[in-house]
């Protein structure tokens, strides 16, 4: 997935979570654009992402490796 993001991102797109934050390989959702559509696409797709959260779909992060920083 790393090697995904690192070549979507120097192509110009963007990857982020569903919920438009800041994506993390351990997280459970991905949205990858070509970096132009990605406003209209987070726009597009929040009320479904809404509505998942809503009934309970956790969008957090499926694993954190122990001193392992999301922060960054």
């Amino acid at each position: 997935m790393a090697a995904g993001v690192l070549i979507v991102e120097e192509a110009g797109g963007t990857v982020s979570r569903m919920d438009g934050g800041k994506f993390c390989v351990f997280d459970r959702s991905v949205l990858v654009s070509n970096g132009v559509l990605h406003a209209k696409l987070l726009e597009r797709i929040a009320p479904a992402t809404e509505k998942l959260k809503s009934k309970g779909i956790d969008f957090s992060l499926w694993y954190k490796p122990e001193n392992y920083r999301t922060d960054l």
